[in-house]
């Protein structure tokens, strides 16, 4: 383990955290067994300071260029890591109000926006030209393009829902260290959750359109021109190819691809990846090839 000295050196000069699937030089991260094949992604990267579950295989390129910490518990370490790490280097900082809204000193706001009574943004929030922001909107961690809409009581960058257990088997929350990355043209739905990335980015593209009651997970990405009806439902790790339309109701499970041009029916349950082009309907969800056939003429 860290001695208190290593910790408070590399609490200094770390640069944040990044997702062992797409790692960042200078960056903290853990991998489980169960990822291991992730492991190669790590060649080519330096100075990580990363925990890793015992008898996970690296290359000599990876251990000789990062800093490899073996555990028997490895998020349980990162997570005592983490907290002291946000602590240290993502203090709160103050808010002051703005024309009926409140708006910490780290975020910006660009051009000719309109932003109603009521709403938060920040921390570190940075938000384009020409936005409209509905009343009760609370917004954290994000960078946002030109021309968002953002309708009442949307929440984004709020916490991720990314648990662990200790080494006594108890339940315990991951700290959120990530940020929420939104395009240009982009519309958010009342009461729409946007989760917070755990250790990369939650990445909404380019004119994607978000009905009411909407729920992104953590580190999802969604490609340009997705649209996603009331109530539909993403978990974590989710990707969304672009031009998809995911009906009503509709719930995607964790980790699962969904390619582009896709339409995911009402009520959905999405347990495996589609392919592009796809019309998927049911629980679980399945391929219909009569109305793919349709929707091709």
């Amino acid at each position: 383990m860290l001695t208190k000295e290593e910790k408070a050196k590399f609490i200094e000069t770390l640069n944040g955290t990044s997702y062992v699937g797409e790692p960042v030089d200078n960056t903290f991260m853990f991998i489980k067994k169960q990822v291991e094949y992730l492991a190669p992604n790590l060649e080519g990267h330096k100075d990580c300071l990363v925990f890793a579950e015992d008898n996970i295989t690296f290359s000599d390129e990876v251990i000789a260029n990062n800093h490899v910490i073996f555990c028997e518990y490895p998020q349980y370490e990162y997570f005592l890591f983490a907290v002291d790490y946000r602590d240290v280097r993502a203090p709160l900082p103050d808010f002051f109000e703005e024309e009926g809204y409140y708006i910490t000193s780290d975020s910006t706001i660009g051009e000719n926006c309109t932003i109603y009574p009521g709403c938060f943004i920040g921390p570190n929030v940075h938000i384009g030209d020409n936005a409209l922001i509905l009343p009760g909107a609370k917004i954290k961690h994000a960078t946002i393009g030109d021309n968002f809409i953002c309708n009442e009581n949307v929440v984004i960058g709020c916490n991720s829902f990314t648990k662990a257990k200790d080494p006594n088997g108890d339940l315990i929350s991951m700290p959120s260290l990530g940020r929420v990355v939104i395009g240009n043209n982009v519309e958010i739905g009342a009461c729409d959750v946007i989760e917070l990335a755990t250790c990369g980015e939650t990445v909404i593209g380019d004119n994607v359109k978000l009905d009411n009651l909407v729920s992104i997970g953590h580190e999802s990405i969604l490609h340009k021109n997705v649209c996603m009806a009331a109530q539909a439902t993403l978990a974590g790790f989710v990707e969304v190819g672009e031009r998809t339309f995911i009906g009503v109701g509709a719930n995607v499970k964790n980790r699962i691809t969904i390619g582009k041009d896709v339409t995911v029916g009402m009520g959905s349950v999405v347990g495996r990846a589609v392919k592009d082009g796809e019309t998927v309907f049911g629980n679980l969800a399945k391929p219909i090839p009569i109305l793919k056939k349709t929707f091709q003429k």
